[in-house]
């Protein structure tokens, strides 16, 4: 779990998205991230994730795992509102909540596995989806 939420590769995605320099860029390597992200730790996500439906201590692992998640996603809808990118009157909270919902590892694996759509179209998909809830245009 401490690989995919608190990791070497979550921080290098945040600094990354620091680097860009609009909303878009910033949404387009965080994207980018995600599936790195699901493409190294995917088989675990789904462990924890299936076992947290029947087993106490999967349901605090992927509590904890999505806390985290939830705090890098704070950061990078920081980084987002400073470029001058992010709807107004939309709260940091409530962009990091669309983009959590969009990029969950289940949304994510039923598009690109379930749908047969695979991690590239999934990927661009979703990131559009979430470009057209939080962003100016």
């Amino acid at each position: 779990m401490d690989a995919w939420t608190a990791g070497a590769l979550v921080r290098e995605i945040i600094d990354s998205c620091a680097m860009a320099r609009t909303g878009a860029e910033r949404l387009q390597v965080l994207a980018d991230g995600y599936l790195k992200i699901f493409e190294t730790s995917g088989d675990i996500i789904r462990i924890v994730t299936d076992a947290a439906a029947t087993s106490p201590v999967a349901a605090e692992f992927l509590g904890t795992a999505n806390t985290r998640h939830h705090q890098a996603l704070l950061e990078i809808v920081a980084q987002i509102r400073e470029s001058g990118d992010l709807i107004e009157g939309l709260s940091d909270e409530d962009a990091a909540n669309i983009i959590f919902f969009h990029f969950r590892a289940e949304q994510f694996m039923l598009a690109a596995y379930g749908f047969g759509w695979g991690e590239a179209r999934t990927r661009d998909w979703l990131r559009e989806r979430i470009e057209s809830a939080i962003l100016k245009r």
